[in-house]
């Protein structure tokens, strides 16, 4: 499974050299290994991550979300619904799409 994340990762243009490409690996994973609605423990995920990294939630979502600008454009119909009507970017809405990717090739 490491490997078609990383895949699809790459194929967005999330890169490797990036703090937030290794956080959201492992997003991603922690999110294939629950059950149950996705959307209910998105923020629990990001806790996990910045506990694992010794820094805070809000440094995890900042270099998660430097990477995703780049990646909308890959493909912008169907991350079209992660734009608010104000312009800023949904990073839950945006990961929650990558896992239906990977997971459920849509």
């Amino acid at each position: 499974m490491d490997i078609e994340i990383s895949k699809e990762l790459l194929r967005l243009h999330i890169l490797p050299h990036r703090k937030g490409y290794t956080y959201f690996k492992e997003a991603l994973l922690a999110m294939n290994q629950r059950a149950g609605n996705i959307q209910n423990y998105v923020r629990e995920i990001y806790l996990f991550i910045a506990e694992n990294h010794g820094i805070t939630t809000g440094a995890v979502i900042k270099a998660m979300t430097a990477c995703i600008c780049d990646a909308i454009k890959t493909d912008e119909e169907y991350f079209s619904d992660c734009i608010a009507e104000n312009g800023r970017i949904s990073l839950k809405e945006f990961l929650i799409k990558i896992y239906d990717l990977i997971f459920y090739k849509q």
